[in-house]
């Protein structure tokens, strides 16, 4: 530490002024490890360069779906409807597939009220209903023998 005394101007009281360095001695540098590696040492200060695997190219495009073919329209008045059968009311048509099936393969009907299940040696009334579809089937072997209104 040293002491400097200042006098500012004639016959002013004295300031004194004191400077103070302070330096610390630099810390010991602690060893460094010698990590052995199988390159020759790198004598530059450049890092050495980083390679990167190559960009695979992308996909070719893949061509737009072509739309499908628009319908063929005709007007009403040119088409020729298949006009409904006026002897078959109950749509008993749609299921002449089931003749020749079990019994068992029957659907489920949306309206219960509109189809009955007979057997065709059963007692069973004869009221006709035209709405209604009837499916007769074989009491001894269970197969449908016909689909019918009534």
């Amino acid at each position: 530490m040293k002491k400097i005394s200042l006098l500012v101007g004639a016959g002013l009281a004295g300031f004194t002024l004191m400077v103070v360095a302070c330096s610390s001695p630099t810390p010991p540098q602690a060893p460094v490890a010698h990590i052995p590696t199988n390159r020759a040492p790198n004598r530059s200060s450049t890092p050495p360069p980083v390679t990167m695997a190559p960009i695979p190219n992308p996909p070719p495009p893949v061509a737009p779906e072509a739309a499908p073919p628009a319908p063929n329209y005709t007007p009403k008045s040119q088409r020729a409807e298949a006009m409904p059968d006026p002897n078959d009311r109950c749509n008993a048509k749609s299921l002449q597939y089931l003749v020749g099936h079990v019994r068992t393969e029957i659907p489920v009907p949306l309206y219960p009220s509109s189809r009955r299940v007979i057997c065709s040696s059963c007692v069973v009334s004869d009221d006709y209903v035209p709405d209604r579809q009837t499916i007769i089937f074989s009491a001894s072997s269970g197969l449908i023998t016909a689909v019918k209104c009534g």
